[in-house]
Order: structure tokens, then sequence, then C-alpha cells
């Protein structure tokens, strides 16, 4: 057995956002919100720093009814993040994750019915600099739901989703030690996109004094990400 080293990490983290948001534009969009965020982050592991710097707007339109809707919300969402670390722990090569992202919420509102749908396409580009590979796809996200108002104190909802995830340029990238886990961390460059698939039913019940709710739930993985601890590596 190796005696475990404590580590201590020295982090400083500086983040500035700006916020505008604009009421009635015109006939067609309710409200107009704007927001733009950048970061700067840095942390050290004993002789190793750690630096992630980036920034992230985001731009969401509620509109008006329009057809059979009712209200929704239309968006956009891009970001850019530089990330390198740098000392003897570095065990991830330095890298740029840029997304960009488009997304959409709706509703319908019935007298006994309220339906609700949404989705999200986002592109992920990852560029890694040591031995300059590259990873681009899509995620697109929909999900789908419906809720019964079975009274003014009782109501069923049934939602359904499809989800994607795509992988962090760690789990695709890394190999080296991370003494702060007690791990060597191995990526793997041919991991695929996370796919998830889920159900939910909720029964509420409210009333004047107390409410309550009920939710059964399932989710199934496909392609799942996960560490996992390789045979033969252990010391």
């Amino acid at each position: 057995m190796h005696d475990e080293e404590a580590v201590a990490i020295d982090l400083e983290r500086k983040r500035y956002d700006m916020e505008l948001e604009l009421v009635d534009v015109n006939d067609w969009i309710e409200a107009l919100r704007l927001r733009l965020g950048y970061t700067d982050y840095e942390h050290s592991e004993g002789d190793t720093v750690f630096e992630r710097e980036g920034w992230e707007l985001r731009a969401e339109a509620a509109h008006t009814p329009w057809w059979v809707i009712d209200e929704g919300v239309v968006g956009v969402q891009f970001s850019d993040v530089d990330f390198s670390a740098l000392g003897s722990e570095s065990f991830t090569p330095a890298s740029t994750t840029k997304t960009q992202a488009l997304f959409v919420s709706e509703h319908i509102h019935g007298d006994v019915l309220h339906y609700e749908f949404g989705g999200r396409i986002e592109r992920t580009d990852i560029s890694e600099d040591k031995e300059q590979r590259d990873y681009d796809e899509l995620a697109i996200s929909l999900a789908a739901g419906a809720t019964w108002h079975i009274d003014e104190a009782n109501s069923l909802s049934l939602v359904l989703q499809r989800s994607q995830r795509n992988p962090t340029s760690t789990e695709l990238y890394a190999e080296g030690p991370h003494f702060a886990t007690s791990q060597y961390e191995f990526g793997d460059a041919d991991l695929k996109q996370e796919t998830a698939y889920g159900v939910d039913l909720t029964y509420r019940t409210t009333h004047e004094n107390w409410q309550a709710e009920v939710s059964l739930f399932y989710t199934y993985f496909d392609d799942y990400i996960f560490s996992e601890e390789r045979e033969g590596e252990r010391d």
C-alpha cells in the first residue's frame, strides 16, 4: 500500500453577468430576455494549475398566442470555454469546447387538458490541443406532456422524454494521475452520446390546508457514460 498524501486545493473564481429584458416588444413578442456571462476559474492541486475561461450567451423570446398554442418560449444559447491544466498532474489535455443550441417550449391550455412540448438541438465541438483531436456532434432532446385536471383539487400528468448528452473533454481525452481523487484517469475518444428515455406519471391533489403529490417514473439509458475501474491498473 502507498501512503496517501493530503491534497490541498487553492481556487479562485470570477464571474460577471449582464442581463437585459424588454417587455411588449411587438405584436408577436411579449418579452425578450438576453443574458451574457463570463467566467474565469482557476484552482491549484499541488504543482498543477487548472484554468477554465469562457463566456455564455443566452437569448429567449416569449411569444404571444399563435394558432393553437397559448404561450411559449423560443431561444438560442452559445458558449465558448477554454480549459488547460499545467503541471505534473495535468491528466486532461488543453481543450476548447464550443456549443450552439436552439430550444423551444410551448403550452396549450384546455379546459380539462393542458399540453406542453419542447425540444433542444445542441451542437458540441470539442478540440484538444495535444493530439489535435476533435469531437463534433449534435444532441437532440425532446419532451411532451399532458395534464388532466380531474377537478379543481386533483390532476394527473404524464410526461414522455428523450434526452441526449455529449461527453465532456475529460471523459473523452483524460489520461494521467488525478491525485485529488486518488485515481489514474483514462478517457475514451470513441465515446458516443449518452441517450436517456423516460416516462413520468404524477398525481397531485391540493386542498385548503394540505397538498400531496405521488410520482411513478422510469428512465432507460443507452450508452451511459460512467467511471469504470480498469483491471490491471491498480498498484
